[in-house]
């Protein structure tokens, strides 16, 4: 009962029942170096900053992608949760999570609601890399 204390009832129904799309361009089931611990990494597709000591170059692209739900990905997220121990989460890099926040921040939001322990959650935007 206390995981579901920052949301009313409404916002509960409304963030189960709306169906958002977001563009994933891969996905790390056991990153290491994108935050702390053991990570599951999700870099989403596109980004229009083209930041010359940009990491993921392939992820400017908009058009490229595999397209996917929140319940989707969020099943593949759980399935790893075990290792992520103490220290270890999920962290959100791209491209650009910014530029797709509604999927991102719906999917985090149902994250919190799933898992009965805490999941440190990590978004990491270009500004924050370099």
């Amino acid at each position: 009962r206390r995981y579901f204390q920052n949301f009313s009832f409404r916002d509960l129904v409304k963030i189960m029942s709306e169906q958002v799309l977001g563009n994933i361009h891969s996905i790390e089931t056991c990153g290491t170096v994108d935050g702390p611990g053991i990570r599951f990494v999700v870099f989403m597709q596109g980004c229009p900053l083209r930041c010359i000591c940009c990491h993921n170059p392939d992820t400017w692209d908009f058009t490229k992608g595999e397209e996917t739900d929140v319940d989707m990905l969020l099943h593949k997220i759980l399935r790893f949760r075990s290792y992520f121990g103490k220290n270890g989460g999920v962290t959100v890099s791209g491209g650009e999570p910014l530029m797709q926040a509604s999927f991102v921040a719906k999917n985090l939001k149902k994250l919190k609601i799933s898992v009965k322990n805490y999941i440190k959650l990590f978004v990491m935007s270009k500004r924050e890399k370099t």
